[in-house]
């Protein structure tokens, strides 16, 4: 082969990988809000844990363990750095819960953003919330996850429903045995959408994935504690 054309296909290959490679940097970059924003969830990165007990400073675990629940944490490599994992090896009912308590503060008529990375092993569901423990309301934020066994970011957007800061419980659990990894989730107060904002036709059909169940249950989940049982009943349908 030519000495030129070997030469140049080399220089490629360099210019290539080195392209590859400020990718992988970039995308595992650990991302930063921007000067005026303030990340509301205390230790929301999981990379401190004083005493060195795998639970993340600012975190607990929330549930009946040893009586219907066998449950271990720790922190390991995850999206930036550390994450958070908790793990149920014997479920029996209550929750499998990280939570962290009166450090979220939030004010009524707010519009706030939250998201965060997850992964999972052996789990249907999961879900997030921000509770008022007094009494025992709800406060805006409640969604229903499914999380996969490689990393994903979610992200939601609510208004608060009250003022509260030292009853907040922000939580994140499941109702089943399994793993669940949880990396940078982030709290910010955002911009309320205009009052007028209207979701306009679309030209490419319904909005609503996989309505007709013809895939089973994917991108269905119960909004409840438990996850939907049955068969999908094919025929009778229009």
């Amino acid at each position: 082969m030519n000495t030129t054309l070997v030469t140049a296909l080399a220089s490629l290959l360099v210019v290539a990988a080195i392209h590859q490679n400020g990718d992988a940097q970039k995308e595992n970059r650990k991302p930063k809000l921007s000067v005026n924003e303030v990340n509301m969830v205390e230790n929301g990165s999981f990379e401190e844990d004083a005493d060195g007990d795998g639970m993340a400073d600012g975190w607990r675990f929330v549930g009946a363990l040893g009586t219907k629940i066998d449950a271990t944490w720790a922190l390991e490599p995850g999206r930036y750095g550390k994450c958070q994992r908790i793990t149920a090896t014997r479920f029996e009912g209550s929750h499998v819960m990280l939570a962290q308590l009166g450090k979220v503060a939030v004010e009524k008529g707010k519009t706030y953003e939250l998201s965060f990375w997850a992964r999972g092993e052996g789990l249907q569901t999961a879900w997030i919330g921000l509770q008022d423990t007094d009494g025992w309301k709800p406060i805006g934020l409640w969604m229903a996850f499914r999380p996969e066994k490689t990393w994903r970011r979610w992200r939601t957007r609510f208004e608060a429903l009250r003022t509260a800061h030292e009853t907040t419980r922000l939580q994140i659990w499941f109702t089943s045995t399994g793993t669940l990894w949880v990396d940078e989730e982030v709290l910010r107060e955002v911009q309320p959408p205009p009052p007028e904002y209207i979701v306009p036709p679309n030209p490419g059909g319904n909005y609503l994935l996989n309505s007709s169940f013809e895939l089973g249950d994917a991108y269905w989940v119960s909004a409840g504690y438990w996850r939907l049982y049955g068969d999908v009943v094919e025929g009778g349908a229009y």
